[in-house]
C-alpha cells in the first residue's frame, strides 16, 4: 500500500490494473460501510483503488489588533491536526481493505497471484467539489460513496455530499451511492 498523498502523479500502476476505482473515505460508520460494500461486492484483485479523504479547513481569522498572532498559532495547530487526522482515517481504510483481502486471499503476495494497487489520497476543500475535480482528473472506472441516508428536507438545508457528487459530476464516471439500511439512516432515528 502506497503512502498517504496529496494529489501528484496519481497513476504509478505499471499497467497491471484492470479498472481504477475511487472510495470517498471521511471514517465515518457511512464510508466503512462503502469499503465493505465494495469489497463484498465489487473488488478484483486487479483494481487500482484510489482511498480518497477530502476535508475541509476554517479559513484563517482575520484580527485587525495586536497579538492576532495567537490566532495564526492556533490555526497552524488545528490544520496540523486535521492533517493528521486525514492520513490517519485513510490508512485506517487501507490497512482494513488489505487485511479483508489478505483474510480471503491469503497468498495474494506471491508474484503468479494478483494483488489490489491501493492509493491513498487526501485534499482539503469542500469535500462534493474535491471529489469532482479528483474523478474528473484520474477518470474512474467507478466513484464509490457511503450516503448517511437524509431526508430531502434535511439534505437540502445541510447538504449532502453524494448528492453533490450526483448532480454535480462533470464526467462519465459512475457513481454509486451505498445507502444505510433502513433502520441506520439518520432520517429515521430523527424521529421526534
Amino acid at each position: 500500500m502506497a503512502d498517504c498523498k496529496d494529489r501528484g502523479n496519481l497513476f504509478d500502476c505499471d499497467g497491471s490494473c484492470s479498472r481504477s476505482i475511487v472510495l470517498a473515505c471521511d471514517g465515518s460508520k457511512h464510508s466503512h460501510r462503502a469499503l465493505n460494500f465494495y469489497y463484498d461486492n465489487i473488488m478484483k484483485l486487479d483494481d487500482h483503488v484510489f482511498i480518497y479523504h477530502a476535508f475541509e479547513l476554517p479559513s484563517m481569522p482575520s484580527a485587525p489588533y495586536p497579538y492576532s498572532f495567537s490566532y495564526y498559532e492556533e490555526w497552524s495547530k488545528f490544520v496540523k491536526e486535521a492533517d493528521k487526522n486525514a492520513v490517519e482515517v485513510l490508512k485506517s481504510a487501507g490497512e482494513h481493505l488489505l487485511h479483508k483481502v489478505r483474510e480471503k486471499h491469503p497468498r495474494h503476495d506471491k508474484e503468479h497471484h494478483a494483488k489490489p494497487h491501493i492509493q491513498l489520497y487526501k485534499e482539503n476543500g469542500r469535500a462534493g467539489e474535491v471529489i469532482c475535480g479528483f474523478c474528473k482528473e484520474v477518470q474512474p472506472s467507478l466513484l464509490i460513496m457511503g450516503s448517511r441516508g437524509q431526508g430531502t428536507l434535511r439534505r437540502t438545508l445541510l447538504g449532502s455530499v453524494s448528492d453533490y457528487c450526483i448532480h454535480h459530476n462533470e464526467t462519465n464516471v459512475p457513481i454509486m451511492v451505498i445507502p444505510p439500511s433502513s433502520e441506520q439512516s439518520d432520517c429515521n432515528q430523527q424521529k421526534d
